[in-house]
């Protein structure tokens, strides 16, 4: 939630980020879904499907599912779309990990 991992300086400082081929990648996902909320200023890249490409090239992981959303959270009557809760209230979110839960 919120695309930390399409960050730059992120990308750079995960484990394997100097390896190659499937060396680079973690192994133990299967389904990987991202959720961007409009204005979340972490989220400056808001897609994760064309950073982590090569995973799914390699058959570590099914393509990555990218969804924006709109984060109704607030804080003291302000916007405030970084919000965790607002991720986790939101229709795919909930969906998404129902589903997760009952595979």
């Amino acid at each position: 939630m919120g695309c930390p991992l399409g960050n730059e300086t992120v990308k750079k400082n995960l484990k394997g980020a100097n390896a190659n081929g499937e060396r680079r990648y973690p192994k133990n996902i299967n389904h990987w879904i991202n959720v961007a909320a409009e204005d979340d200023y972490i989220a400056h890249n808001q897609t994760l499907a064309d950073d982590y490409r090569n995973m799914s090239d390699l058959g570590l992981v099914e393509p990555v599912q990218d969804h924006r959303i709109y984060n109704l959270s607030l804080c003291e009557g302000k916007s405030n779309p970084h919000h965790g809760v607002g991720y986790l209230i939101h229709p795919i979110v909930i969906k998404s990990i129902a589903e997760w839960l009952t595979a």
